[in-house]
């Protein structure tokens, strides 16, 4: 679980995805637009972004800095990583039986392998982009 994965502009979401499922196989990786994540603030469902799009196709601002994940990357860094650099609201999701929940805010201090140590530790499903 040491790999790092790198986001560039270049970077398709489904690779992106893939990379970070491989290096923490109980997590996964979803992108939305602002816009989404207001509705989500009012309890609106939301839809993810295309997974076939680049970074740079969905993205509303950019710092001109990549962001790098590691074992030791909070989810709240990477969460406000990608919301300041990029304008995408992204949300580190686990799967619990079958149910696919956001990890909230009393993981948001926690690094990478913490919550997929504990993932793995809880029995949590093994994260899957395709739905079920």
């Amino acid at each position: 679980m040491a790999a790092e994965v790198k986001v560039t502009g270049q970077k398709k979401i489904s690779t992106l995805q893939a990379e970070f499922t491989e290096c923490y196989p109980y997590l996964g990786l979803m992108f939305f637009t602002e816009e989404e994540f207001e509705k989500s603030k009012a309890g609106e469902k939301i839809r993810p972004l295309n997974p076939d799009q680049t970074i740079a196709s969905v993205r509303t601002r950019t710092t001109g800095e990549d962001i790098s994940m590691h074992g030791r990357t909070h989810v709240g860094t990477i969460e406000n990583a990608f919301l300041e650099g990029y304008g995408l609201y992204v949300q580190i999701c686990k799967s619990e039986g079958g149910k696919r929940k956001y990890t909230g805010g009393g993981y948001d201090s926690m690094s990478l392998t913490e919550i997929s140590r504990k993932g793995e530790a809880d029995g949590w499903d093994k994260w899957s982009y395709a739905r079920p």
